[in-house]
């Protein structure tokens, strides 16, 4: 059971918390404190690279993934996506994004989850396992952070992420700043996981060259075609 002290923000006892990528911050639940405190964890995200509040479109195309081994293997897994909160392991809570320096190119990370059987060496250290019990043949259950480019080399089909934020919409927050900063991850994560999917990047390839008959279509046709295809 948690227990409750004060408010970060007035002092006042706590009545609630909010969860940030460290833990958990107490607040009295007064709307000015708990906007505070949700400012306070978005900045604190932001800097760290972490996106608390996001959902993939869709959850079919996260299931039945190939997860390259290190061994040359291949096993079958799937994107996990954002579980209820877990005090051993909330790192799983957030989207990992990270920007490399000199190109500014965004890299993502994301969490799989895939199969072994019982005998299959597998290495503790690295990989987070469970057991499960399935058709009387025990399976382990493996989970490793991978990036979500060196996942789409070898699955044709990829979520999208769509990033928001604790007000709803990233539209909503607020603060400027932390608006703009905001609606700049969401955009790049949108972008980005839209184009490492191999399917909707042939079909854009084809229409803008202009040498198939996608051509015809117009583009308020073929926004609706990608929109179903992410749609459960």
């Amino acid at each position: 059971m948690i227990r409750l002290d004060k408010c970060l923000v007035c002092g006042q006892t706590a009545k609630g918390y909010i969860h940030n990528w460290n833990g958990l911050i107490e607040t009295c639940m007064d709307t000015c404190c708990s906007d505070a405190i949700y400012t306070k964890a978005m900045v604190s995200q932001c800097k760290r690279g972490l996106v608390g509040y996001y959902k993939f479109r869709t959850s079919t195309l996260c299931k039945n993934i190939v997860v390259a081994r290190t061994g040359g293997q291949y096993s079958i897994g799937e994107i996990l996506h954002k579980t209820n909160y877990n005090w051993l392991k909330k790192s799983l809570e957030y989207l990992d994004i990270n920007r490399l320096n000199e190109s500014d190119e965004l890299v993502l990370y994301v969490r799989l989850e895939f199969y072994d059987e019982k005998h299959s060496s597998i290495r503790i250290a690295r990989e987070k396992q469970r057991y499960s019990q399935d058709d009387d043949e025990r399976k382990i259950f493996s989970m490793k952070r991978v990036r979500f480019s060196d996942i789409a080399k070898y699955n044709f089909h990829m979520p999208c992420i769509d990033v928001y934020c604790v007000y709803g919409d990233v539209a909503s927050i607020p603060i400027k700043s932390i608006r703009t900063e905001y609606e700049d991850i969401a955009f790049r994560v949108k972008k980005y996981t839209i184009l490492k999917n191999r399917a909707i990047k042939m079909l854009l390839i084809a229409y803008y060259k202009g040498d198939t008959c996608l051509i015809k279509l117009p583009q308020e046709l073929l926004k609706i075609v990608i929109n179903s295809y992410y749609t459960d």
